[in-house]
């Protein structure tokens, strides 16, 4: 993951970022961006966070809301991940590492 710790406090928290990359195209882009605005808590958030993917659909960076906090081994795991062609990966999971 590409990691921006905004605030540069060698932590992410609040307006901080990281970078999901998947080997291709995601079909259904807009569910998996409403795990990361829905569920994605963090904790007791005041502000969710945000996902946006690029124009390639490869890539989703998450930038980190009011309250949110994220440490080294924390995870966020996707179910049904659907590529452009219709297949499905029951399950993708993704561990920040921030060194």
């Amino acid at each position: 993951s590409d990691i921006t710790d905004a605030d540069i406090n060698s932590q992410l928290d609040a307006g901080d970022s990281f970078v999901l990359n998947f080997a291709d195209t995601v079909g259904n882009h807009a569910a998996l961006s409403s795990v990361i605005t829905g569920d994605l808590a963090l904790g007791a958030a005041d502000t969710a966070a945000t996902a946006a993917w690029d124009t390639d659909k490869t890539s989703l960076t998450v930038t980190l809301g009011t309250g949110e906090t994220f440490s080294s081994g924390d995870t966020i795991q996707f179910t049904g991940v659907e590529d452009d062609a219709g297949n499905v990966t029951d399950t993708i999971t993704f561990t920040v590492t921030i060194s």
